[in-house]
């Protein structure tokens, strides 16, 4: 009779190279097996291994050369971008980890020793859904220490927004508090975000792969071109969509002090997609008669020429398409008594924001289309009774106008 066999010590299984929850699987199919199943086992693996061809040294396994790309994202830009760096990488022969932030532990952090970090912001500065948890992490005290690490971060944002890219800066700050060093100053992108994330991804390569060990000579990375690349050409401020207003219903009576309507956006050819609880920014634009009014009380000229992201146009545009209105009084009273030119004007006052509106509607049961509801909001100036910017644009637009809008944005529901 074959003497009992006692599975492997528990030292031994801790010194194994399989992953813990694999090893864990090993450990409890060995302990059902009897002494001729395991020698069975062991003869069988023993020849599936004389089978495998020998590895080859000059070729790195997935994630043996210590690089993580790093991203947290919204709309899905962040995850393309994150994807394309880990492309320009391979083309050199080195493996990096493409991780989402949400997917990311304490134990990826510490295994990494260079982050490629792309992560977006998200309304008024917050991270996408999927990074908070790992923001919560590097904010906590079980935060781990980053001595001896690298890392760069490539911000996206909106300027439109007062916390620009505010994301992308906590985390470039807070990796470099936990005690890694900067690779490459952070980059900060705009809703035009493709040539300066080309830039970036064309810029730490080097240093990416010179930490891993990469000889310099043989650093340069063809990276793949804006034109092929994978990136959504997302709809944004700058670059909306225009959507076809179907029905522009009024759902109050004509008694009621509220006026409430009902909306419905043709997405046809956009091949843009929501989910429940996504809101839109519909673009606003200014009403001429109120641009014109603050022209000749600034004195300034109309068409006078202003920088405008990466081109010049005329102060009555930006007025009209990129200032905050609201924001033009209080930049008249601050700086009063400074002589102001349009340039200068136009660097203080606010960006104007697109207005977000919950979607009330779904792709199933109406394709190709978005719903909105907008309470029209009116309210009592020193000049008079005056709409909101967006829902009286909203309410006085006609079936088959033009609503520019950008890309779907989703959002936190809380119930309670």
């Amino acid at each position: 009779m074959l003497a009992p066999h006692a599975a492997p010590a528990a030292d031994a299984w801790s010194a194994s190279p399989l992953p813990p929850p694999l090893r864990e699987a090993a450990r409890d199919l060995v302990s059902k097996l009897d002494e001729r199943q395991r020698l069975w086992l062991s003869g069988y693996l023993a020849g599936v291994g004389s089978a495998l061809p020998a590895p080859v040294a000059a070729s790195a396994p997935a994630g043996a050369s210590g690089i993580t790309v790093l991203y947290g994202t919204q709309g899905g830009n962040c995850e393309s971008l994150a994807r394309r760096a880990a492309e320009a990488l391979k083309a050199r022969g080195v493996n990096a980890t493409v991780l989402d932030m949400l997917q990311c532990t304490k134990a990826d952090l510490t295994a990494a020793q260079s982050l490629m970090v792309v992560v977006s912001t998200y309304g008024e500065g917050d991270p996408p859904d999927s990074a908070v948890p790992l923001w919560e992490l590097l904010e906590s005290r079980k935060a781990p220490s980053l001595a001896g690490k690298s890392f760069s971060v490539l911000a996206l944002g909106d300027s439109s927004y007062q916390n620009f890219c505010q994301a992308g800066k906590h985390f470039d700050a807070k990796l470099e508090a936990l005690g890694a060093t900067r690779l490459h100053p952070r980059v900060d992108c705009d809703v035009d975000f493709e040539a300066p994330a080309h830039g970036w991804i064309e810029e730490v390569m080097p240093k990416v792969l010179a930490a891993a060990g990469v000889a310099a000579s043989t650093a340069h990375v063809s990276v793949v071109s804006s034109a092929s690349a994978s990136v959504s050409s997302a709809y944004t401020r700058r670059n909306p969509f225009s959507a076809e207003l179907l029905v522009n219903q009024r759902l109050t009576t004509r008694v009621s002090s509220k006026n409430v309507r009902h909306l419905e956006l043709s997405l046809e050819g956009s091949n843009i997609r929501y989910e429940p609880g996504d809101s839109i920014g519909v673009v606003p634009k200014n009403p001429e008669a109120e641009v014109d009014a603050l022209i000749v009380t600034l004195g300034f000229d109309a068409e006078a020429p202003v920088a405008a992201d990466s081109k010049e146009i005329s102060f009555r545009e930006f007025l009209l398409e990129r200032a905050d209105l609201r924001s033009a009084a209080d930049v008249m009273s601050e700086h009063a008594g400074e002589a102001l030119d349009c340039a200068k004007f136009a660097s203080l006052v606010r960006p104007l924001a697109p207005r977000l509106y919950s979607i009330a509607s779904s792709l199933h049961a109406s394709p190709d289309e978005a719903h909105l509801t907008v309470s029209v909001t009116e309210f009592d100036t020193p000049q008079g009774k005056r709409q909101g910017l967006v829902s009286g644009m909203l309410a006085a637009l006609e079936e088959g106008a033009a609503v520019p809008m950008s890309e779907p944005r989703h959002t936190v529901i809380m119930l309670g």
